[in-house]
């Protein structure tokens, strides 16, 4: 299945949660923010000796965003993410358990200590 795809605002790594800033345009999404979806794990220039092995699109750059009902992977935040937890974006667009009352961007499926990745369903709602 092909996703759709979301021009960067700014360089942005792979596997974090995005949020639409402009038309067709996403960025990071930051702590509280209710994201789109996740940034495709692939990488953009790597193997090429000195890129950046983090960075999943360049600003001004268009790649495929994961989006609602779709399985992924995501990087984790701090304090880790274990199965059926409900997941938000932390400041750097990392995932963490989903404060009460706050929106959640997705469902862990298969869990990971933080800096590590988890398997995701991309879901939204109110923690």
């Amino acid at each position: 299945m092909e996703g759709q795809q979301f021009r960067a605002t700014l360089n942005i790594n792979t596997s974090v949660f995005v949020a639409i800033d402009a038309d067709n345009a996403v960025s990071t999404a930051g702590a509280g923010a209710l994201a789109i979806g996740i940034m495709h794990e692939s990488t953009w220039a790597t193997p090429i000796p000195g890129s950046d092995p983090d960075i999943a699109v360049i600003a001004g750059q268009s790649k495929r965003v994961y989006q609602e009902n779709e399985v992924c992977e995501c990087r984790v935040g701090t304090g880790g993410l274990s199965a059926g937890d409900l997941v938000a974006p932390d400041a750097a667009g990392a995932g963490v358990v989903a404060i009460a009352t706050n929106p959640f961007s997705a469902i862990c499926v298969q869990g990971g200590a933080a800096d590590e990745r988890a398997k995701v369903v991309i879901a939204k709602g109110t923690a």
